[in-house]
């Protein structure tokens, strides 16, 4: 029989990107969201069908077919738009979650819940590996919010017996990516004459990982058999500072000649060190693939063929 997986924020970077991972293995899947695209889009993007709904019960109702999975990347997105709009995103976030575990709890209780957090929960850390049983400590909105729909997830599962498992992404890229830091980056770079000014020092550090491996773990997660909520981090598990990813994106977009200065200013609500550790994702037999050179160089010409 073939298995349906609900994906919540289908047409999101990271929603799109599972679809197609989903589709590929022969799952039925269905998205649910804002945004309208035609069909011939939608079959692009590996979607049986399409709800243009805010995630509620009653949209939620309108599906027929039964979830074996149910993956939900709605909600708020970035550290920025928290805080210029911090009710906003939490109503995005956390009320989102909750309307899809109630529904989850009384009409499809066998469905396996994957919830995309972030590892902005984690707050500000030491320079050292981050594993999923440290302590949390958000220091934006956006961190705050997720670990608010953590906590609900636990509940649920907890009070009401759902299979949960929650994946808190470290800096995820990919082809598709219209914000954040590289994409923005291009842009400043492209535009350029002789240099271009970032926040920061520069040796702030990340842990970045491509959607594709989010992906992976993803449909890894989505065949276990946990008894038990379980955390996973969507990390690659290997640091590299601002600096040394802003190099390679401006040699890699062939701007050898530009130079690249930070302002030495602090942003709000972002940390100054992030690694995440994977043992866990090593444990269920997932490991990320590709390397962010090489992640990098899929980037950058990506971004030249829509410039």
């Amino acid at each position: 029989m073939i298995k349906t997986v609900i994906i919540t924020g289908g047409l999101g970077f990271i929603g799109s990107h599972i679809a197609k991972e989903f589709k590929q293995k022969k799952y039925f899947v269905i998205g649910i969201g804002h945004g309208y695209v035609d069909e011939k889009v939608l079959k692009n993007y590996g979607f049986d069908e399409w709800y243009q709904d805010s995630l509620t019960i009653e949209n939620l109702k309108k599906i027929t077919r039964k979830a074996h999975t149910i993956v939900h990347c709605a909600g708020g997105s970035t550290v920025g738009i928290s805080i210029a709009e911090p009710y906003l995103d939490y109503h995005k976030t956390v009320n989102s979650t909750l309307e899809l575990l109630e529904f989850i709890r009384l009409f499809s209780p066998e469905s396996h819940l994957i919830y995309l957090s972030t590892a902005a929960v984690y707050g500000s850390k030491e320079d050292l590996p981050i594993e999923e049983c440290d302590t949390t400590n958000p220091v934006s909105p956006y961190g705050f919010h997720k670990l608010a729909s953590e906590n609900i997830c636990k509940s649920y599962a907890r009070c009401f017996g759902l299979k949960v498992s929650i994946v808190r992404l470290f800096s995820i890229y990919g082809q598709g990516l219209k914000k954040q830091l590289l994409w923005e980056a291009c842009n400043k770079i492209m535009k350029a004459t002789d240099k271009v000014v970032f926040f920061g020092t520069g040796n702030e550090t990340r842990d970045w990982l491509n959607v594709v491996d989010v992906s992976s773990l993803v449909l890894k997660l989505a065949v276990l058999d946990h008894s038990e909520l379980q955390i996973y981090n969507g990390a690659f598990g290997i640091r590299i500072t601002v600096k040394e990813i802003l190099y390679m994106l401006r040699d890699e977009l062939g701007r050898n000649e530009i130079q690249i200065e930070f302002n030495q200013q602090y942003k709000e609500g972002d940390p100054q060190f992030y690694l995440g550790s994977i043992k866990k994702g090593f444990e269920v037999g997932w490991s990320p693939s590709l390397r962010i050179d090489a992640g990098l160089k899929e980037y950058v010409n990506w971004y030249k063929t829509i410039v």
